[in-house]
């Protein structure tokens, strides 16, 4: 797992905290919320001068959409916050992503490829090293330049023959 930086921890914990916001709000508005009221008729009258008076209840409260969006968006960022540090692709709808672009991921597999020999060391790294390069705000994440491909290679190599995963 990649080391998080100040920045990157403050980021995970306002999207724990956030995340656990609208988690909150979703299920608060799920339990206060309740269908229509029941419908009272009432028969006055006899026959055949009767007459029925029908009464609606009150109005369903909440809606199942807004419930769905807070516990699904408070769900989805609570989990990102808690693996902040191990995201290196994100999946949008519609078959979009944030990730990488080949030619850096080809620029990250030769360097690292080039530090180690052992493949299960190589996919460690690589790992590490995208996550590093993705998990950056400073700077494009699709398109980074040579020394900061170079400077993540690197740590995750030390990392890797220190024996962190």
């Amino acid at each position: 797992m990649a080391e998080m930086t100040t920045r990157d921890r403050v980021a995970s914990v306002a999207l724990v905290v956030f995340g656990a916001a609208l988690l909150g709000i979703g299920l608060l508005l799920v339990l206060l919320a309740h269908g229509a009221g029941p419908t009272t008729v009432a028969t006055t009258g006899s026959v055949p001068d009767t007459t029925v008076i029908t009464t609606p209840g009150h109005a369903a409260l909440g809606s199942d959409v807004i419930d769905s969006f807070f516990l699904g968006a408070g769900a989805i960022l609570l989990l990102s916050g808690i693996f902040y540090s191990r995201v290196s692709k994100i999946g949008l709808p519609g078959g979009g992503s944030i990730e990488l672009n080949p030619v850096v991921q080809a620029k990250v597999a030769a360097a690292i490829g080039s530090k180690l020999n052992d493949p299960d060391q190589i996919a460690a790294a690589y790992h590490i090293a995208t996550a590093n390069l993705v998990g950056r705000t400073g700077e494009d994440p699709a398109a980074p330049s040579n020394a900061v491909i170079e400077a993540a290679a690197v740590h995750a190599t030390s990392m890797i023959e220190s024996g962190h995963r």
